[in-house]
C-alpha cells in the first residue's frame, strides 16, 4: 500500500512458489481475495477523500538594496 501515490500492490504466488508480476490497483478500486471468497478490499474506504486545498497569493520576496 502506498499512501501518497494511493496505490495497492498486489502480490500473488505462483504454483511454482515464485511471485509473479504484481496487480497495481488505484484509489476506488475494489480488491477481491483470490485466498477468501466473499473477502474483498474497497480502497474508497481505504484512501479517504483528499483534503480541498485552498490556494493563498504570498506577497513578493522583498528586494534587497
Amino acid at each position: 500500500m502506498h499512501p501518497v501515490d494511493r496505490l495497492v500492490r498486489v502480490y500473488k504466488l505462483g504454483k511454482d512458489g515464485l511471485y509473479g508480476r504484481e496487480d497495481v490497483y488505484g484509489s476506488s478500486a475494489q480488491i477481491a481475495s483470490a485466498q477468501f471468497a466473499g473477502f474483498s478490499v474497497d480502497c474508497r474506504r481505504v484512501f479517504p477523500p483528499l483534503p480541498k486545498v485552498r490556494r493563498v497569493k504570498s506577497p513578493p520576496p522583498a528586494e534587497y538594496s
